[in-house]
């Protein structure tokens, strides 16, 4: 008896050993990410738009630089261990990649959107969350962020008027695998 309670003893803690690293190993960032960013030319891609028609294209490293330049700034995120950040363009859908850290633990997060415009912001709207491999639901990411005293608002908003002069008025937004583009058109036109 006493070697039957110890043979399960022993492949229990196997058993939990081999969970723990399982669970490690799925909640893993899928690749190294940082926080160092570029300014996105705006002048240019505003320059490129007149030659284009009224079509601006902002590629998946613009939204990058602009994700990270968020990340970096905002005072709510800074509560967060942010090691990394990127953005992958779709044509149905915006995701966004977070690497964090704490001590020895390090976690990918990733964050399906929808991109909408209204007036003059990109409205990013989460629906779909993963830590690691592992899909969580709305309310589960929530309660995960409230162990960092960080809530979750959604959606996001952008307010392209930062960059874009106020006499060109923004139509629409489309998502394509690797570039978001904007209409703009002059104001003058409009009326």
């Amino acid at each position: 008896m006493s070697k039957l309670l110890r043979s399960i003893g022993i492949m229990s803690v196997l058993f939990f050993i081999i969970g723990s690293i399982s669970l490690w190993k799925s909640i893993q960032p899928a690749r190294e990410l940082n926080l160092n960013y570029s300014k996105v030319p705006w002048a240019d891609r505003i320059e490129s738009a007149i030659v284009n028609l009224g079509v601006m294209t902002l590629s998946e490293e613009d939204l990058t630089n602009l994700f990270k330049q968020y990340v970096v700034k905002s005072a709510k995120l800074q509560q967060l261990p942010i090691t990394g950040a990127a953005v992958e363009l779709h044509s149905e859908s915006l995701v966004s990649h977070v690497n964090l850290k704490k001590g020895f633990l390090s976690v990918g997060i990733e964050t399906k959107a929808s991109v909408t415009l209204e007036g003059d912001r990109l409205l990013i709207t989460p629906y779909e969350y993963k830590l690691g491999k592992i899909p969580l639901s709305p309310e589960t990411f929530s309660k995960l962020l409230l162990l960092f005293n960080t809530e979750l608002k959604t959606p996001f908003a952008l307010d392209l008027r930062s960059y874009i002069p106020r006499e060109i008025a923004i139509t629409y937004v489309e998502l394509l695998p690797g570039n978001l583009r904007l209409g703009l058109v002059p104001k003058l036109f409009l009326r």
